[in-house]
């Protein structure tokens, strides 16, 4: 996920993934992605993704709003691992 490879995602996590990616970057192909989401998940998981994606666009904004945000930083992850130390390389 973090390279861009959508290669090892299932296709249905992939559709996804470029659809979410489509609506975040304000591009045209969300709209032919559309009935493919719709296709596979009806309009109710429409609805749900498309509040997943306002969800995930709105908690750093309302933090920064209210300016909890003033100490956050990228945090640096190594592919592969975990923080904890866990290996999560798929065979």
């Amino acid at each position: 996920m973090l390279t861009g490879d959508d290669s090892r995602l299932r296709a249905e996590l992939a559709l996804v993934r470029r659809f979410v990616r489509a609506v975040c970057e304000h591009d045209p192909e969300s709209e032919s992605l559309r009935p493919d989401i719709r296709s596979a998940w009806g309009p109710e998981g429409e609805v749900d993704l498309a509040l997943a994606i306002i969800g995930g666009r709105a908690t750093p904004m309302l933090k920064r709003a209210l300016g909890h945000a003033v100490a956050c930083s990228t945090v640096p992850v190594a592919l592969g691992t975990s923080p904890l130390g866990s290996d999560l390389r798929q065979p």
